[in-house]
């Protein structure tokens, strides 16, 4: 077969600006056909359609297109999934990424991975250090492991002892690679020291959950308003409160923040519950 390339003289590339209103109607789309729920678990839903929207709303608020009416419209999406009354947060971090919870309440939208007869994930061996016979594919940097905030989420999403086929635990700075590795996504089979760790996986890859709906409304009405309401307060503190874990001696509750100073923590949350 020739191909034929005379139909392709002409195009140029599309502006930023086309690209995001392609996406935006594709999701408003969605948002309107798309059901609240399916029999079949993994298809989008109207709150993964709505959430698409505020990121997008979000982004396109910022470089390069700086469209930052759309802050607003971030937040009114963001409300929208809120108000669905559909979704909520595990009571604790470790939660999210158990096999039984991977389409519960917090998870908006998820590819569903299964080793049966269905199409896997590869969140096995890939994330797993020399040490445990892993493939080394993903890992932390150091960096970001040390300035990660102590606590439950902390635990949960780094796995930083390793332990050999000899049953030796080394510690990740004593480590082959000098490196944490991610530890949520191994929750999905048990690592036996000396047996070959599984590279196909049945874990489902998270797109969207409820924790960056939250976010997303608190950034967001923050930049559109110039100061945070107290929705945004509220849906900050109760990630940053589920982040610390069940003790909570030492913990308090974020308030009387400038503009400013709330947009850096709600990044800096972004950074940690979202990596």
């Amino acid at each position: 077969i020739e191909p034929i390339f005379s139909e392709g003289k002409g195009v140029t590339r599309s502006s930023v600006s086309e690209i995001y209103d392609q996406i935006i109607a594709d999701a408003k789309f969605a948002e309107e056909h798309l059901p609240i729920d399916w029999v079949d678990r993994g298809r989008p839903t109207k709150g993964a359609a709505k959430t698409l929207l505020a990121s997008v709303y979000l982004t396109s608020a910022g470089w390069p297109l700086k469209q930052t009416e759309n802050y607003a419209l971030a937040a009114q999406k963001a409300k929208e999934v809120i108000d669905m009354g559909k979704y909520g947060l595990f009571d604790s971090f470790e939660e999210i990424w158990l096999q039984h919870n991977e389409d519960d309440k917090e998870w908006i939208f998820t590819l569903q991975g299964t080793r049966d007869g269905g199409t896997p994930t590869y969140m096995g061996k890939s994330f797993m250090p020399p040490e445990e016979a892993g493939w080394v594919d993903y890992f932390s940097e150091p960096e970001f492991y040390l300035e990660f905030p102590e606590g439950e989420r902390k635990n949960v999403t780094f796995r930083d002892t390793f332990v050999t086929a000899q049953g030796d635990s080394i510690a990740w700075q004593n480590s082959i690679l000098g490196s944490p590795f991610i530890n949520k996504y191994r929750y999905a089979f048990e690592y036996i020291p000396g047996v070959k760790p599984p590279s196909k996986t049945d874990n489902n890859f998270p797109v969207f959950r409820y924790a960056e709906v939250l976010l997303i409304y608190a950034e967001a009405i923050n930049k559109a308003n110039g100061s945070p309401d107290a929705l945004a307060y509220e849906n900050l503190n109760k990630i940053r409160k589920r982040a610390w874990g069940a003790d909570l001696t030492g913990y308090s509750e974020l308030a009387g923040l400038s503009s400013e100073e709330f947009d850096k923590a709600v990044l800096d949350e972004r950074n940690w519950e979202l990596a």
